[in-house]
């Protein structure tokens, strides 16, 4: 069965405490996602182990290299743009 969609709350959270210290290496930060990951597995509720898995495995998914940035910025004024009837706020 295909799942529609993940719940990126537990990666969410393992990802806030790897980046609690601003002093901890590269190295470190993996390790503290590692040990979320490690410390759900062995939780009695596998929910958050099950979906911490998920959601590293749908961030598989993008492919960064297929990403072509802006070559400037006349093609993202439309995303910019806003509506003069709100402009009173």
């Amino acid at each position: 069965m295909e799942r529609i969609a993940a719940d990126f709350g537990p990666l969410i959270k393992a990802l806030q405490l790897a980046s609690a210290d601003p002093a901890a290496t590269l190295g470190e930060q993996l390790a503290q996602v590692e040990l979320s990951l490690v410390s759900a597995q062995i939780n009695p509720d596998p929910y958050n182990a099950l979906e911490l898995r998920y959601a590293l495995q749908a961030l598989r998914e993008i492919d960064p290299q297929g990403i072509q940035h802006a070559r400037g910025t006349a093609d993202l004024e439309c995303f910019f743009a806003t509506d003069p009837h709100l402009e009173s706020f």
